[in-house]
């Protein structure tokens, strides 16, 4: 779950400070602090600058304003230093204006202090902030300085100006998607941050092939670089001037210096980058890296010397970024804490096995004495970076380091577990379902990223408040087998201290690989929003909240939470407290609640498909002392989404005779995409992963053999650093039986014709799923579905995108009505699904004056921002609450890219399907409503609705139906009246079309059941129900209905649609009372109208007639055939509170069950 992303100032701030926790030296430096009660030296003239790090990382996201934490290392031998100052600086490193802060100088040597800057404006010319020494005698004549990268400023896309999006603090680095050079943090009077490393590629002992690579986040600050060789005292040998390779805007371009063994001087024990600023100076020393010998194809070395005791090493570690089965690629590192004088001049590495018996050389290393400005522990410190694809011999296990003399090797060394890196996203995390405070019911979940065959078990271990020293007894056990884990920490299980849970991995030997650290929290969500004062004293509490989400469904979240606790500040924390909020901070829900800790580290995650509330724009932490609560500090809420997949026309597959490399090809790339190629829909590690390509818009891979027969792969896509996209198969065919021509070009082809044709079209970050089908694909899909007994031609576009689009030939519609007359086109995304038939598409396009070359299109789309807001403010008006989003359907006809009409009606009810939230529920009395939306009148008119709840782990959803396409929406509100007592027939019946405005109550509060209703009532009601759009045009005129009467418009709606008729003498009689039998024909010629199917014929015609004598159900003979549909669809004679009597007059009540009925039991097309 937690990728690490480029370096970046807010990271170089939290590896700093994982560093020193780990080594347990972490000392908060107050900005109050007095000057210590201790005998200065005398200060006879001004001080050097003893600084050696300067990091800094704007919060505020205000333009031309910063805040945020200073921090700053002071150096040893910082005796005459009394405090220090803060000032702006302009580009050439001058002083503006008078001092921001005066921070007093701790005696501790190596001190690290952090100040919580308060918000200042940036003067016009500021480029830097400078951190000077002082005494009496004055400040220092130069300061160790940072730049200012304002957060509230605009991107201008010039690469160092622009930090990445910051990444929390993990003190195991997560594999990479490509090979990574190690981090290494810049320092002295730049402020700036490198990555680089050495690689030997020669793998001869002996000979050195140096590679030296390197890339900044501030490429911009630079005009070149110095490149240079030293010796173990650190003297140069030689350097080398490196020109910048240009002036791109790119900040992560690297630098690849490729140079022959012999420019290497003789004693060259180190290597170093100098960048050089923009007016020529030298900067001073970034970080040395150390030279090694790559003995990896070298025999092992049989000169022994037992005389050299066991390395004493600290913090050994190696990280494998790698992700390829068998092998690795990566950084192994060390502090030797050996006695300097006990002969050895250098380490070799080695594989081992279990039993530590040598099994192939890796690297040596001379012995040297190199610890970076930003160590805390004062031992040398060693690297050595491991080419990526470096194969694991058999039966290794672990890697060893041997010291080494002239006499020989020692035969004992250190060692620590090699574990083999295989996936490279990080899915582990802990969380809490138990939503209540106080009660913790834990789920540790984690996804193998190593190998498990050196695994022995999993170690799960809880700390207090120090990350890494675990409570005693607190160990947990649990055996390994699983692809996937998710272990049960209840409770009772999680020490009432504990702070932290830790999962690692150990192997046979008893090495201990750590996979994840977390914060303890508590999920809070079924709590209401906390009520503590504001602690006025308490200030900001928290710096650099961080969150990343890794749940790829939208208004879902679930991933990667942090942020550090400013140490110090003046309010001893009990709880941080983490919301949702609304774009002004006010809290909406809260999520969870972390207990304080003395680390000031924080990192969780929040659950995944944690819903997130409507109005959500923020996530607010708010620090709890026993006065209250701090000031809050809020992020904006990013609910990322999944990528938009590759469609099958982008990859191709070609499965090559034996002996030639079988291809595959994907095109359509953007430069930061990365591909990756699964074996099945199920397996969680790719066999293939595209890390880097010179073509940014292709890339191939090469198979040594997929097999000889016909199979699939599966493929995702992760873009512009995003939540990779769902699986995508991709089918081959057999080998061929003829030999393929060189290059793999032939035998494969395209594989077999792919169901429909599909592209992303990205514009300006919105991605819109296009899609069409030619006349091949259809015959082979239509063939296929209506030989297994299908009518629906189905379009499955189940990709995350903004919109969709599906077009095809008007004269393939022809071909289809000719194959099956009731042939249904079903177009389907995660948004909605619409279902339209072949005969109504038909009729569309000769309504509008369509040919053979005309297209239709069908479009889904999300309902823009502000008219959702709109929308929601009239449902919340009208007493409701919305469910999900609206979506627009539309149908249009095509003349190449110009629309020649938009489709609004059709002549029969169209079902338009919505997923329902995850977390949807109805509760008591409420009732679920459909309805269109007219963003220009801000209008809801109510349409039939049919609700499928969730099943064999298929989402529920909702179906709207409509002649006709528009803005649909669904929302859910409750009525009730006064006069509807919970014995009432009709209450459920009543209370849900009042919900939907289908029937109304009086001002007085009341429904009155029992009042007689009208024929032109009952109409009204009916086409209300329906969703009808009332219109008066009509053939047939009543000499009683007058345009003028309220009534008029749905009586002849009513009447165009074939629900009633008049009288032979030309009347209607709109006010007289309608009877049992005229009501229950109105509603069968209704349940006609919705399916022109519906009807009785043959036998079951027989069948209900004869039902209408069982039930004593007596009608006249012109309304006996509507009865017995009435029957047939439960509407009467269903025990449902009404006493069906041919002459009786129909009530409200009655009206009511009849009306809800109809649309609850009738045949809707293609459902």
């Amino acid at each position: 779950m937690f990728i690490q992303k480029a370096v970046s100032l807010t990271k170089a701030i939290f590896s700093i400070l994982i560093i020193l926790l780990l080594s347990g030296l972490f000392q908060g430096i107050s900005a109050n602090r007095a000057i210590a009660a201790e005998t200065v030296s005398e200060q006879t003239a001004l001080p050097e600058l003893q600084i050696s790090q300067v990091v800094f990382s704007d919060s505020d996201q205000e333009v031309n304003e910063i805040s945020g934490l200073l921090l700053w290392n002071s150096t040893s031998g910082s005796s005459t230093i009394t405090s220090y100052t803060v000032y702006f600086l302009d580009q050439n490193k001058n002083k503006i204006g008078s001092q921001l802060v005066e921070v007093m100088h701790a005696p501790e040597s190596g001190a690290i202090y952090n100040y919580p800057l308060p918000v200042k404006v940036l003067p016009t010319d500021a480029k830097y902030l400078g951190v000077f020494t002082k005494n009496s005698m004055g400040e220092s004549l130069t300061a160790a300085t940072v730049e200012i990268v304002d957060q509230g400023a605009p991107s201008n896309n010039t690469g160092g100006n622009t930090p990445p999006t910051p990444t929390p603090p993990i003190p195991t680095p997560t594999p990479t998607t490509s090979p990574p050079t190690p981090p290494v943090m810049g320092g002295g009077a730049t402020g700036g941050f490198f990555q680089f490393a050495f690689e030997d590629l020669n793998p001869i002992r002996g000979h050195i092939h140096p590679l030296v690579t390197w890339s900044t986040s501030i490429e911009s600050n630079y005009s070149g670089y110095k490149l240079t060789f030293l010796n173990q005292a650190g003297t140069e040998l030689s350097s080398r001037d490196i020109a910048k390779l240009s002036n791109t805007p790119n900040p992560s371009v690297q630098y690849r210096i490729d140079m022959e063994e012999s420019q290497i001087p003789a004693d060259a024990v180190y290597i170093d980058i100098h960048p050089v600023d923009l007016v020529g100076n030298v900067v001073t020393e970034v970080f040395k890296m150390q030279i090694y010998d790559n003995t990896l194809q070298s025999p092992i070395e049989n000169k022994l010397n037992s005389a050299l005791s066991a390395p004493n090493f600290m913090l050994q570690s190696f990280y494998d970024n790698d992700v390829s089965l068998g092998k690795i690629g990566g950084y192994v590192s060390w502090l030797d804490a050996s006695s300097a004088d006990n002969g050895v001049t250098s380490y070799a590495l080695y594989f081992v096995d279990s039993s530590n018996t040598k099994l192939q050389p890796i690297a040596e290393v001379a012995r040297g004495n190199l610890t970076p400005p930003n160590q805390v522990l004062n031992y040398p410190n060693y690297g050595i970076n491991l080419s990526y694809g470096t194969a694991i011999p058999l039966n290794a296990v672990r890697i060893g380091v041997y010291p080494k003399n002239a006499q020989g090797e020692g035969s004992v060394g250190s060692y620590l577990g090699l574990w083999d890196s295989i996936l490279n996203v990080n899915s582990n995390y802990f969380e809490d379902v138990d939503p209540k405070l106080n009660q913790i019911s834990g789920r540790l979940h984690y996804t193998p990223s190593i190998d498990q065959k050196n695994i022995k078990n999993y170690r799960v271990t809880f700390s207090g408040d120090f990350l890494g020293i675990p409570i005693q007894g607190s160990e947990l056990s649990f055996s390994k087998g699983q692809q996937t884990y998710n272990w049960i920490i209840n409770q009772s299980k999680i020490p009432t201290d504990a702070k932290f849970i830790e999962v690692s991995a150990v192997n046979e030997n008893g090495d201990i690989n750590t996979l994840g650290n977390f914060t303890l929290y508590d999920n809070i969500s079924a709590e209401a929003n906390s009520t503590y004062p504001l602690d006025q004293g308490a200030g900001n509490t928290i710096n650099v909240l961080y969150f990343n989400d890794f749940d790829g469904d939208a208004k879902e979240i679930g991933g990667s939470l942090s942020f550090g606790q400013l140490i110090p500040n003046n309010r001893d924390i009990l709880h941080y407290d983490l919301f949702f909020a609304d774009n002004q901070g006010q809290r909406i829900k809260p999520i969870l609640s972390f207990p304080s800790n003395k680390t000031g580290y924080y990192q969780t995650s929040i659950p995944m498909k944690t819903r997130v509330p409507d109005n959500t724009v923020n996530l607010v932490v708010y620090g709890v002392s026993e006065f209250g609560e701090s000031r809050f500090v809020q992020i904006d809420l990013e609910d990322r989404v999944y990528s938009a997949p590759l469609t099958s026309n982008q990859i191709n597959i070609t499965n090559n005779k034996e002996g030639t490399a079988d291809t595959i090809s994907i095109t359509g790339l953007d430069m930061t995409d990365i591909v990756s190629v699964y074996r099945d829909a199920n397996s969680i590690n790719p066999f293939l992963t595209s890390t880097s390509r010179d073509n940014p818009t292709s890339h191939t891979f090469q198979v040594d053999q997929l097999g000889t027969t016909a199979g699939s792969l599966f493929f995702t896509i992760q873009r512009n650093f995003g939540i990779p996209s769902v699986k995508v198969q991709k089918s081959y065919e057999a080998e061929p039986t003829t030999p393929t021509s060189s290059g793999g070009s032939g035998g494969g082809g395209m594989g077999p014709v792919e169901l429909f044709n599909w592209d992303i079209d990205n514009h300006n970050g919105k991605i819109r799923i296009t899609s069409s089908i030619d006349a091949e694909q259809l015959k082979k899909l239509s063939e296929s579905q209506f030989s297994s007994g299908q009518r629906e031609i189905p379009i499955d576009l189940r990709a995350t995108a903004a919109g969709y689009d599906f077009q095809m030939s008007s004269k393939l519609i022809n071909d289809i009505k000719n194959k099956k007359d009731d042939a249904v086109l079903a177009i389907i995304t995660p948004l909605g699904t619409t279902r339209i038939s072949f005969h109504e598409l038909q009729e569309a396009v000769k309504a509008h004056g369509g040919t053979d070359a005309t297209n239709i299109k069908v479009s889904i789309d999300a309902l823009p921002v502000n008219d959702q807001i709109s929308l929601e403010h009239t449902i919340t008006s009208l007493g409701g609450a919305s469910v999900g989003k609206a979506l627009s359907y539309e149908l249009s006809l095509m003349d190449g890219n110009k629309t020649v009409a938009t489709v609004d009606t059709f002549s029969e009810f169209v079902g338009h399907m919505m997923l329902l939230p995850k977390d949807f529920k109805l509760n008591a009395g409420e009732t679920l409503t459909g309805a269109v939306w007219d963003p220009t009148t801000k209008k809801l008119i109510t349409v039939p609705l049919t609700f499928t709840p969730e099943k064999d782990g298929n989402p529920a959803y909702v179906t709207l139906w409509r002649q006709g396409n528009s803005i649909y929406t669904v929302y859910k509100t409750h009525k009730s009246f006064a006069d509807i007592k919970d014995d009432n027939f009709a209450k459920a019946d009543i209370e849900s079309l009042a919900a939907s405005n289908v029937v109304q109550g009086f001002e007085d509060g009341t429904f009155r059941p029992d009042t007689k209703v009208t024929r032109a009532e009952f109409a009204t009601l009916l086409v209300r129900g329906l969703g009808l759009k009332a219109n008066s045009s009509s053939e047939q005129k009543f000499s009683d209905v007058n345009a003028e009467d309220w009534f008029s418009q749905s009586v002849y709606t009513a009447v165009n649609v074939g629900l009633i008729h008049g009288y032979e003498d030309g009347t209607f009689l709109p006010n007289q009372s309608i009877t049992h039998q005229e009501a229950i024909t109105m509603i069968s010629n209704a349940l006609q109208f919705i399916n022109a199917s519906t009807k009785l014929e043959g036998a079951e015609r027989t069948r209900f007639m004869a039902k209408l004598l069982e039930l004593s159900l007596q009608v006249d003979n012109w309304a006996s055939e509507s009865a017995a549909l009435a029957v047939k669809y439960q509407i009467i004679g269903a025990n449902n509170g009404v006493s069906f009597q041919k002459g009786a007059v129909t009530t409200r009540g009655e009206t009511a069950v009849w009306i809800h009925k109809l649309l609850q039991n009738a045949e809707w097309p293609g459902k």
